[in-house]
């Protein structure tokens, strides 16, 4: 069984008394005040096509806040690269813009999940880590298995 992204945040939910603090999900680009005020979001976006939006906050806002006053928010963000199987669904939502995004981020760690068993692990890695981390989901892959 392959787990997206959205399920794996949903059981962080409730098991948010074992993670050691407020776990929220939240689908938009307005993340960084929520780490600002001490909270982990998980923002997801089902391709990277609809995180261009927030490329602004990602790039500029996220991850150079560390580099501008030491500072380090803990944000999680969950994106999809989509599926071209079974159905075309249009070059607006197959892209993937990991390697562009990574040439442009100095302080967000970026994890390419590959296999089913390598997500869970991912967003523990994500949690505790000390920083923000975009975690990339290949849709094609569910098909597999």
């Amino acid at each position: 069984m392959l787990l997206a992204g959205e399920e794996v945040a949903i059981r962080g939910l409730l098991r948010q008394r074992e993670l050691g603090g407020l776990f929220g999900v939240v689908q938009h680009e307005g993340n960084s005040g929520l780490a600002l005020a001490g909270q982990i979001p998980v923002s997801i976006f089902p391709r990277w096509n609809f995180l261009l939006l927030a490329a602004n906050q990602l790039v500029n806002h996220l991850d150079k806040l560390p580099l501008m006053s030491g500072w380090r928010p803990k944000v999680i963000i969950r994106v999809g690269v989509g599926s071209q199987k079974p159905m075309y669904p249009g070059h607006q939502h197959v892209a993937d813009f990991t390697s562009a995004f990574m040439s442009m981020c100095d302080t967000i760690a970026f994890e390419r999940l590959h296999r089913a068993e390598d997500i869970v692990p991912a967003y523990r890695r994500a949690l505790n880590r000390d920083g923000s981390t975009v975690l990339v989901e290949y849709a094609d892959l569910y098909q597999e298995g």
